[in-house]
């Protein structure tokens, strides 16, 4: 948490408000009683993620629209990726091993670009030729392709954002072809902006996709930023005990679990889209992350 995240998430649950609210009258009256409210969560809450969702909550509390507001641009989000889905598995064929496994965790990163819930970030499309060459600025993929290339690994795949998700389903399946069980986490309903919950999954067609590939979908029971581990549910914990390794998408789910002790190996694929996530990792914005956190447990080889 540094002092210009605060202006950060006032601006995005502002911005949110102004666009759902039926009028500017109506805007002004919500936003003034949102920053009222904001600032004694504010004294309450430094932890990034926790503060972040505590104030969602409290616009979306104050204007429910906002609610459908991210619904609707999910839906346009998802939509939009499944058009273009093809194109970016296009680029795949013919690779295989390590160049082709790269090319699909670049796939996915590229899907981070999507997120709408930083200031001064415009979330945008990436071209698959692009995307191809853009290289990792930050690189552990070697080390993950060594731990999945032979199977049998239980991966719990945290997903973010809704358009992003159909990117992480390119790598969620390549992971299932190499012989893994994959199982991807969604938020419950009403969600946190426009991260991906069991709904939209469903609604989308993305469900009947991923259960095509043999990949399980979960809810982590919360609507938080992240996994929150004093609000996910039962169902989840039991999901995230089970896991091997955890792969985890986005800025969120780095700022909470990097200080978090989930005794298995975690890799964050992201791309820093604030100065602030990007002097914490130490990659410039818009690049392209992969970065493990390593727990207590190490992985042996698959016998």
């Amino acid at each position: 948490m540094r002092p210009e995240c605060i202006g950060c998430l006032l601006t995005v649950r502002l911005n949110e408000i102004a666009r759902s609210s039926k009028s500017e009258d109506e805007a002004l009256r919500k936003g003034l009683a949102f920053v009222e409210r904001a600032v004694r969560l504010m004294k309450e809450s430094i932890e990034l993620t926790r503060l972040a969702t505590k104030l969602y909550r409290c616009a979306i509390e104050l204007c429910p629209e906002i609610v459908d507001y991210y619904r609707e641009l999910k839906r346009s989000s998802v939509k939009e990726a499944l058009s273009r889905l093809e194109g970016y598995k296009s680029r795949m064929k013919g690779l295989e091993g390590y160049e082709r496994f790269e090319l699909a965790v670049k796939i996915a990163i590229a899907g981070n670009m999507l997120d709408s819930g930083v200031a001064g970030h415009e979330p945008r499309w990436l071209d698959p030729a692009d995307v191809a060459r853009t290289g990792l600025v930050m690189d552990s993929s070697k080390e993950l392709y060594e731990l999945v290339c032979r199977g049998g690994r239980r991966i719990l795949y945290l997903l973010d954002n809704a358009g992003e998700a159909v990117l992480d389903y390119v790598l969620a399946e390549e992971l299932e072809r190499l012989g893994n069980a994959v199982v991807v986490a969604v938020k419950s309903e009403p969600g946190f902006q426009n991260d991906i919950t069991m709904d939209d999954v469903v609604t989308s067609g993305l469900l009947e996709l991923f259960e095509r590939s043999g990949i399980k979908v979960v809810e982590t029971g919360t609507s938080a930023s992240s996994i929150h581990l004093d609000e996910v549910s039962c169902d989840f914990k039991r999901e995230l005990g089970e896991a091997d390794l955890v792969i985890a998408k986005g800025m969120a789910h780095y700022e909470y679990i990097a200080d978090e002790k989930l005794s298995k190996p975690v890799f964050f694929l992201l791309t820093p889209k604030c100065e602030v996530v990007s002097n914490a990792i130490g990659a410039p914005r818009g690049s392209f992350v992969v970065t493990k956190k390593d727990q207590k447990r190490q992985l042996e080889p698959p016998q």
